[in-house]
């Protein structure tokens, strides 16, 4: 758990327990103990890189810790050990997880994980977050019935998109955190699905979209990516006087083709728009729908035969004043309930363009996507891009919350602070602030934080274990170490 100015600490240490203190590159800030009846007992100075044990006090006491510049970390070690997660990792020794990331406060000491809830900074089970996470555990309890499909959307920045995954990022996608996670879920024998597109990573032009994603190509020159200066949620748009086609191979999380029956088409409406034909395999179209209509994000779901297919989309007529914009697709098979992974990472992406309305009447608006996918888990990571561009904490803060707002109304939500980074075209991207500021979010909001920060300890930490791929962006191993975060905590329980 951090410390700051802004942010002090108080709580009770057990006797018998231990406290253990590293102060942070920047620091100082006293620890001061008191008996249970308030009489201070000591005090005790942390400097910049110090770090201590205190305790096996032979009674009950109280800790305050306050900061006068800089930050510093402190964990609660006892015996603790949830019993539950005896198993999590095979390859870990006695068959514990080699790291952990859950709840509001987490630390790992060797094999132990050790967890704190916010009121008294004091360990509690695990089995916390499972209780906030009830419309989540609804929805897998449903799939698994084979009721309906259990939607959780990846909402983030690169490093969601998986970014660095590859080299030069040819075909990256398939190894960002959402498809990991969902093969971990197959792994465990629970149906899973990533056919899906939404976004498309911000990545300009739309050439570089089928290199970063080989599920999707063109015939012609008519398609283009298309988003405004002040969104990062890409579409891809046919602005000509042409009918090329736009196409999309679904494949599973294990990168075979995929078998299904129903392809949902997300795009955006307009008066002035063009209809739009959705067929498979370049047979006769299996759908004609239209834009025209209010400003908006729209969804039609076409019917094929179950099967693997090539989706293809076009304009109804050669028009170059008759518009289409999809925003998205999802292919599924409707007779399997699925966990269907959204990934919705969207490279360079900041809290003011995840709130951002970049035209009219909702149209290229995350939050209005949001709403309208209704994902059962939101799992937000937008911190990296905001500590870059030094966004104001307060304004930070308010931004992440109109999200999280959004994104309650049809699900639960878990916030992801991103991996640690490091300095990058003379920027120190210091996530740090944010990082307390998604805590302070979580216990506000009384949502569960996987804290990859904290989980990778440091970027040097990573790029030591050959995890990194550049300041900012892990590799496909670093990627993977998230999904594991990730998963542990969503899976069923």
């Amino acid at each position: 758990m951090i410390v700051t100015q802004e942010r002090p600490a108080k709580f009770e240490l057990k006797a018998g327990h231990k406290l253990k203190l590293v102060g942070g590159s920047v620091c100082a800030a006293t620890v001061d103990r008191f008996d249970t009846g308030n009489k201070w007992l000591d005090s005790t100075a942390i400097t910049a890189g110090l770090s201590l044990t205190l305790g096996e006090y032979q009674q009950d006491c109280i800790f305050s810790i306050n900061a006068t510049a800089g930050n510093v970390d402190y964990v609660i070690l006892e015996d603790f050990y949830p019993s539950e997660f005896t198993s999590l990792d095979p390859l870990a020794s006695n068959g514990r997880p080699t790291a952990a990331a859950f709840g509001k406060g987490v630390c790992q000491v060797g094999n132990d994980l050790y967890t704190s809830d916010s009121v008294k900074w004091t360990p509690q089970k695990i089995s916390t977050i499972t209780k906030q996470l009830q419309r989540w555990k609804v929805a897998q309890a449903k799939q698994q019935m084979g009721i309906s499909n259990a939607k959780v959307a990846f909402i983030g920045d690169s490093t969601d998109a998986g970014a660095g995954a590859t080299a030069g990022n040819q075909n990256a996608r398939p190894l960002a955190p959402s498809d990991c996670v969902a093969r971990s879920f197959i792994r465990d024998g629970i149906q899973a699905n990533v056919a899906s597109s939404f976004g498309f990573a911000n990545i300009s032009p739309i050439s570089g979209i089928i290199y970063y994603d080989n599920r999707w190509s063109i015939s012609g020159a008519g398609w283009i990516e298309y988003h405004t200066s002040t969104s990062s949620y890409n579409r891809l748009g046919n602005f000509t006087n042409n009918t090329d086609v736009l196409s999309f191979t679904p494949l599973d999380a294990l990168g075979v083709a995929l078998s299904f029956d129903t392809i949902e088409i997300f795009f955006e409406r307009s008066t002035t728009y063009a209809s739009f034909n959705v067929g498979v395999d370049g047979g006769a179209p299996s759908g004609t729908f239209t834009q025209a209509g209010a400003n908006g994000t729209a969804k039609f779901t076409v019917t094929v035969p179950l099967g693997a297919h090539t989706v293809n989309i076009s304009k109804t007529i050669a028009d170059s004043a008759k518009y289409l914009e999809i925003a998205g697709i999802c292919c599924y098979n409707s007779a399997v309930k699925q966990v269907i992974c959204y990934n919705m990472g969207l490279s360079g992406l900041t809290s003011a363009k995840l709130t951002a309305v970049g035209g009219s009447a909702g149209w290229l608006d995350p939050l209005t996507d949001i709403g309208f996918m209704a994902p059962d888990l939101s799992i937000i990571n937008c911190v990296i891009n905001d500590a870059g561009a030094l966004t104001n904490l307060a304004t930070y803060k308010s931004r992440m919350q109109q999200v999280i707002d959004k994104c309650k109304l049809s699900g639960d939500v878990i916030l992801r602070p991103g991996n640690p980074t490091t300095t990058y075209l003379s920027n120190p991207y210091d996530i740090t602030p944010y990082v307390i500021a998604n805590y302070e979010l979580a216990d506000a909001n009384n949502i569960p934080i996987i804290d990859i920060s904290e989980r990778n300890i440091s970027w040097n930490t990573q790029n030591s274990l050959g995890a990194m791929y550049d300041q900012l962006h892990p590799n496909n191993l670093g990627y993977q170490d998230i999904g594991n975060a990730i998963y542990d905590v969503i899976r069923p329980k």
